[in-house]
This record gives structure tokens, C-alpha cells and sequence, in this order.
């Protein structure tokens, strides 16, 4: 059970408000040398493919752990020569000050960076863990401290003079192997969420491509009227596989027609209640729509193969397709869960720029029910699928809610709302 210091006194800084007694607040150039990065010259071979990791804030930023060993390139004793790029010895804290400021890890490896990081070198017995703590549950400061105009970056001298706690070197210890129990324990729950989440898409697809290739489940199939067990007939595509005897199996092109969206800048957009889409879904709002109401969009170029659907009118720009019922004489609740299950990004990749073409989809192959069971068929996945949904939800708010109890418990430890001295011990004796 953790509680409070006896005694605390102000900080002096914003964010950390009252610390305990014993404690300092001081500036980060006290405790840690700070190291600029750099990128070699990237024509030169002999820089780069070397035995030295190379990391770049987007290698932090992929980077899900408390440390970091490697990145997507190494550099050479060349590279290091040539460019302001310096090597750091491992268990030094990576901080990225630009694009975007606040990814951070501690290295494993003695390693390097380009110039959107800023190594921090412990001097004496600073504790990196410690610091690495401290900036997580500083990051919103660090961010608010960034300049610029092209973009934000928070230069050497605001970290320099940015102020982190710093309690006695044996505290910091303590507190550093509480966060990491601590922290580790709430992972594990957030990752089964995570895991849900992962399983129930995958649910969601396999059982619309179930509907949509093999028809209802017979308790569905016989509360809409349908046969509960059809004879099925082989269709002849390996996706498809049987299907049941009275439907047809038709290329795309018999089935719906995809329409060309419209170009439409950003400026060119009127203050309006009509979503705009783009291939990656609802890019914002104007004032006209250029498809009728309910519309399918689909991705075009970008996220190609990517299927919307929109309950109401809508603007689709360029770089996507729709149809809506002018396009198709087909149910559109059901060609919407038959496109899904079609995975259309499979379908097409220019080789320049991925796109989904409107010949290669059309020639795709898909099942065609009557019309009433087409109805039926979309109904029921509606239903599933608010159902899966409502589970979704539960699991993301419950992800959300760790993670801020996990900044909370981070923060509290680092400005020493709570005292885990006591924490620790118990921890460290296996609880008794």
C-alpha cells in the first residue's frame, strides 16, 4: 500500500507542484550531458551498414518498450566521422525533439542518432530509468516548449534548463523498480484488451465472409423466410468455394459499376453538414454531396481497397470510387459486407503509387443471392455487428482508462505524491 511523504515543500515548477522535503528540482543539464545527433552523408556507402545503431524519433516511435537496441539503419565509424551524429554508451535516455517531440527509450547498445533526437548522458549516479520516468510524465511540457514554424522542436538549451525531481539516488531506485512492476502489470492488462480488440475484428470478418459466401445461419435463415439448409453448388473460385445452388456467381462488373469521386481542395471546401470522404474514410465536412443517400465509398488511391459506408449523402473526392443506387440495382447494405469480405486492397498495386484499379475490380468475382435474401443477409450483419461493436467499445474504453491510470501512477511515483519505499520492499519480498 503506498501513501503519501510525511513532509513536502514547494518545487518551484509547474508540474510538479509540492515535493518531498528531501527532494530537489533541478535542471536537466546537472544530471545528464546532452548529445545532438546527426545524419551522415547518405551517398556515401561507406557511412552506412555498419555495427552502429542509427535511431531517428520514427524508430522511437514504432519502439513499444522501455528500451531500445536497434533501428531500421546502422551507420559506420565513417558516418560518425563525417556527420554530427555522435556515439552515446548504452543506458543513455533517447529523447526525439522533433517530429514529434516526447518519443523516448533507453539504449541498450551504445548507439547514435540523427538530429531529430537528443541523447541524454548520465553524469555521476543519475539513474537514466529514473529520468526516463520523469520525461514521460513531463512529455506535455516538453511538447508546450517546442518552436517553430515548418515544424515544432525543442531545442538543447529548453531541455537543458527543463527541471526533472531528483530524490536520493537509492529512492530513485526504489521508485524505479516500483514503476517497472507497476508498469508492467497494467501493460499485461492493456495488451489483453488489445488482444480482444484483434480477435473480435477478426470475428467480424470471418463471420461476414461466412454470410456472405455460404448464406444465414439456419436460426436466422428460417426467422427471414429462407431455407435453413440450402444445396450448395460449387462456385468455381477458390474464395468463394461453395455456395448455395439458387445464388449466382458474377464479376464485379455485373454486379455494381464504381463511380468516380471528385476533385475538392481543401480550400475549396464550403462549412457544411455533408461528409467529405477520402480512400482512408471521413476527411471533413462541406456543403454539396455528389453521391445520393445511403453510398458506398471505396478506396482508391492511398488506403485502395479500403470500403465505407455512409447512411447518408456524402462528397467523394478523387481518390476514391462509390456507388450508391444509381450505380448498382443490388441491396447496398449487403454489396457493402460483400465488398468487405472481397478484400479488394488485395486486388491492385500499381507499382509507383498503390491504387486499386476500376478494371482489376470489376474483374473480382462475387456471389449474387435474390434480392430479399441479399436484404436479409445485410439486416443480420447489422445486428451481429452492433454486437460486436458494443464489445469493441468496452474494450477500447477499457484500454484507454489503463493507459491514463498508467500515466497517473507514473506521474504520482516521479513527484513523489506517494511514497514507494514501503511498495517496493513488499514487491521485492515477494508481497509478504
Amino acid at each position: 500500500m503506498t501513501r503519501p511523504y510525511p513532509y513536502y515543500r514547494p518545487s518551484g515548477v509547474d508540474w510538479l507542484g509540492d515535493v518531498p522535503s528531501h527532494w530537489a528540482a533541478i535542471q536537466l543539464r546537472r544530471t545528464f550531458d546532452i548529445v545532438n545527433g546527426g545524419t551522415p552523408p547518405v551517398s556515401n556507402e561507406d557511412c552506412w551498414d555498419g555495427d552502429t545503431a542509427w535511431l531517428t524519433p520514427d524508430d522511437l516511435g514504432r519502439n513499444n518498450r522501455k528500451f531500445i537496441g536497434q533501428g531500421q539503419r546502422n551507420i559506420t565509424s565513417e558516418g560518425i566521422r563525417t556527420s554530427s551524429a555522435r556515439l552515446s554508451p548504452a543506458h543513455s535516455v533517447l529523447l526525439s525533439t522533433r517530429a514529434p517531440i516526447g518519443h523516448l527509450a533507453i539504449t541498450e547498445v551504445p548507439a547514435a542518432s540523427n538530429q531529430g533526437c537528443r541523447t541524454l548522458v548520465p553524469l555521476g549516479p543519475a539513474q537514466s530509468e529514473f529520468a526516463y520516468y520523469a520525461l514521460l510524465a513531463s512529455r506535455d511540457v516538453l511538447q508546450a516548449a517546442g518552436k517553430g514554424s515548418t515544424f515544432m522542436e525543442l531545442s538543447a538549451s529548453d531541455l537543458a534548463a527543463h527541471r526533472l525531481p531528483s530524490p536520493p539516488v537509492d529512492e530513485q531506485r526504489s521508485i524505479n523498480a516500483y514503476l517497472d512492476r507497476e508498469t508492467a502489470r497494467i501493460d499485461s492488462l492493456i495488451l489483453m484488451q488489445e488482444l480482444l480488440v484483434e480477435r473480435l475484428d477478426e470475428h467480424r470478418m470471418a463471420l461476414v465472409t461466412r454470410v456472405v459466401t455460404k448464406g444465414l445461419p439456419p436460426v436466422a435463415a428460417g426467422a427471414a423466410g429462407l431455407d435453413t439448409a440450402p444445396t450448395l453448388k460449387d462456385s468455381g473460385v477458390d474464395w468463394l468455394g461453395k455456395v448455395p445452388a439458387n445464388w449466382k456467381v458474377l464479376h464485379l462488373r455485373h454486379v455494381c459499376r464504381f463511380a468516380y469521386g471528385d476533385s475538392l481542395r481543401l480550400e475549396d471546401r464550403e462549412q457544411g453538414e455533408i461528409p467529405v470522404y477520402g480512400s482512408n474514410g471521413r476527411v471533413g465536412f462541406h456543403s454539396e454531396a455528389n453521391t445520393s443517400a445511403p453510398v458506398i465509398i471505396v478506396g482508391r488511391k492511398g488506403s485502395h481497397g479500403k470500403v465505407n459506408y455512409e447512411f447518408g449523402t456524402a462528397f467523394a473526392i478523387d481518390t476514391t470510387y462509390f456507388v450508391d443506387e444509381s450505380c448498382t440495382t443490388s441491396d447496398l447494405r449487403w454489396l457493402y459486407y460483400a465488398l468487405l469480405s472481397a478484400d479488394l486492397a488485395d486486388v491492385s498495386k500499381d507499382a509507383a503509387v498503390p491504387g486499386l484499379s476500376r478494371e482489376d475490380a470489376y474483374a473480382k468475382y462475387l456471389p449474387l443471392p435474390p434480392l430479399a435474401e441479399q436484404r436479409a443477409i445485410g439486416e443480420y450483419l447489422d445486428v451481429m455487428s452492433e454486437r460486436i461493436d458494443a464489445l469493441r467499445a468496452k474494450a477500447e474504453l477499457s484500454i484507454e482508462r489503463l493507459s491514463e491510470y498508467r500515466s497517473a501512477v507514473i506521474a504520482a511515483a516521479v513527484t513523489g505524491k506517494i511514497d514507494v519505499r514501503e511498495a517496493e520492499l513488499a514487491g521485492a519480498g515477494g508481497g509478504a
